[in-house]
């Protein structure tokens, strides 16, 4: 749950806290208000966490939606927003522990374009 702009994500390897921003935050808040979660934000039908395949198919959903042509996965994305980051100004310490990477050589090879 959210407090003080930080959210416990459970995950199945890695369980983390990670800090949210701005619009995230009020958009999180709102979505609170009008649903009550049991444990997770994002529900499966049976209550539970969403499972792996549930959320690739929801995300060729919203691909199909946006009438992207382009070959794009979760992986991709997570990447993009790793390089973003590191790009910003971010250092590779506080990207290893938002992404959950045990290792800091996951990060760089994640992020090898900026390096």
């Amino acid at each position: 749950m959210l407090r003080e702009k930080l959210v416990s994500v459970k995950v199945r390897y890695s369980p983390r806290t990670i800090e949210v921003y701005g619009a995230l935050v009020r958009t999180y808040r709102k979505v609170l208000g009008q649903y009550n979660p049991s444990e997770y934000l994002f529900e499966g039908q049976s209550g539970g966490m969403y499972s792996t395949s549930s959320i690739q198919t929801l995300f060729r959903k919203a691909l199909k939606e946006c009438k992207n042509n382009k070959k794009v996965t979760a992986h991709i994305l997570r990447r993009g927003y790793a390089i973003h980051v590191l790009e910003s100004g971010t250092d590779l310490r506080t990207i290893k522990e938002f992404l959950g990477h045990k290792s800091s050589k996951t990060t760089e090879l994640l992020t090898y374009v900026s390096l």
